[in-house]
């Protein structure tokens, strides 16, 4: 994917972006004393400091004024219910429905640079590349609102909203982004933290190039499928991601019957082999 070229802010853009702004969260102060039960329901407000921290193309810029300037129609907030019970807005149900088109997008092109990758598994390569690679590096996102529970709906649309986010970056940037948010729609604060370190510790770029390499644990949306997909706990799925980078670093990999939920959180570390030997050697509390 080719790098896009940083915005050059015009005092047009900051006005407007921060008009935008001004008016979304001024519905939302409106619709949270007109209706009160829609507060559950409704977006976060928002800031113009971080959301041009947050652009880096026009591109990105153009689709967050659009994405505020919808809400602030009149209707936007129309609460839609799924079969399941599941209640979102109008507004976000096709803020989501977007979101998932322009991924299921870049799904589609990244599958190409896998297709002829070697695919590997928790370390143990696969030898049917084409077909491992496209079912299951790049298979297609669902919207799915009828099937999901209401804390499923909202990790997703969460996890959504920030892959929007990252479409203006380069590579290893665009991957790093990707992976975080889809942790940090689905791990403790903790968790996250770990996850993050950890691959900055190793390098991004290297956990990226095994991602193309065809190492699935490393797959930004990994743990969403692990948790949504495969129906196991977040935590597995954490101690897969990090076993894959383990193999990366040539450290050993995490004994699943010592992973100890909050002790291996709080005492995993990357660190040299002596280091995790040492802490392994304990017993989970």
């Amino acid at each position: 994917m080719p790098k896009s070229s940083k915005i050059r802010w015009r005092e047009s853009d900051t006005q407007q972006l921060a008009k935008r702004v001004k008016n979304f969260n001024a519905k939302l102060t409106r619709l949270a004393k007109t209706h009160p039960e829609l507060v559950d329901i409704l977006p976060e407000r928002v800031s113009a400091k971080a959301l041009r921290q947050d652009i880096t193309n026009r591109q990105e810029y153009n689709r967050v004024i659009k994405a505020l300037s919808a809400f602030a129609e009149k209707g936007s907030e129309q609460v839609v219910t799924g079969k399941s019970g599941v209640r979102t807005t109008k507004w976000q149900l096709s803020q989501v429905q977007k979101a998932v088109r322009a991924e299921n997008r870049k799904r589609q092109q990244e599958a190409q640079k896998l297709a002829a990758a070697p695919v590997r598994i928790g370390g143990k390569l696969y030898t049917n590349v084409r077909r491992m690679a496209g079912m299951q590096a790049k298979q297609p996102l669902s919207v799915n609102l009828n099937a999901r529970s209401q804390q499923s709906w909202e990790n997703f649309a969460r996890y959504m909203e920030r892959q929007m986010l990252g479409g203006g970056q380069d590579d290893e940037e665009r991957y790093f982004r990707a992976c975080v948010a889809c942790w940090s729609g689905l791990c403790t604060i903790t968790q996250v933290n770990l996850l993050k370190s950890t691959m900055q510790g190793i390098g991004i770029g290297k956990c990226l190039k095994a991602y193309y390499n065809g190492e699935d644990e490393l797959r930004p949306e990994y743990l969403y499928d692990v948790v949504y997909g495969e129906h196991l706990p977040v935590s597995v799925g954490v101690q897969r991601i990090l076993n894959s980078m383990n193999h990366i670093a040539g450290h050993p990999e995490l004994n699943p019957e010592r992973f100890r939920g909050r002790w291996f959180i709080k005492n995993w570390k990357l660190a040299d082999n002596e280091k995790l030997k040492k802490n392994f050697g304990k017993s989970g509390e």
